[in-house]
């Protein structure tokens, strides 16, 4: 029984080359992931798991050699230039979500909720709360002391009920 794809041979070739996981294009073909292994050998497309891209860096804009497995991960051609395209910026997540925040004179997030306690003058198992969302923002106008986690994990699941009501 042969399965006919969502897709042309020339678009599953074309979001190959593009570096799309061969998973990825299958669940868009409506196919298995073997049946594009074989279209791909078909139309001369298929290199070994192993074989080289080049991309070009995020930072610096040189062009630079990855493996085609990294190829939907990597953007930066060294640690140095991640490190400086990082330079200055912090990253907090809640729930999948990436948000920037200027860091507090260099420090590390870790360190910043270390001087956030010390600035409340928190006690073991109390926890401090950043009213505006910003873990760098250690200002006493800013933070709010919960006598523990179960008591903080209220007040954000009043503030979601909240907002979605």
């Amino acid at each position: 029984m042969v399965r006919v794809s969502k897709l042309s041979e020339e678009e599953i070739t074309k979001l190959y080359l593009a570096h799309t996981r061969i998973n990825a294009i299958a669940k868009l073909a409506g196919v298995t992931r073997q049946a594009i292994t074989a279209t791909l050998h078909r139309t001369g497309a298929h290199q070994h798991r192993h074989g080289s891209v080049m991309l070009v860096c995020k930072f610096c804009g040189e062009q630079f050699q990855t493996f085609r497995y990294k190829a939907s991960s990597t953007v930066y051609c060294s640690i140095p230039c991640y490190n400086a395209d990082k330079d200055g910026v912090g990253y907090y997540g809640h729930r999948g979500t990436i948000e920037k925040y200027e860091k507090d004179q260099g420090l590390s997030l870790r360190r910043s909720r270390g001087r956030a306690r010390r600035a409340m003058n928190a006690e073991t198992g109390q926890v401090v709360h950043h009213i505006d969302g910003n873990p760098f923002n250690n200002d006493i106008s800013n933070l709010m002391m919960f006598p523990s986690h179960a008591a903080h994990m209220r007040h954000h699941h009043a503030e979601r009920k909240a907002k979605h009501q």
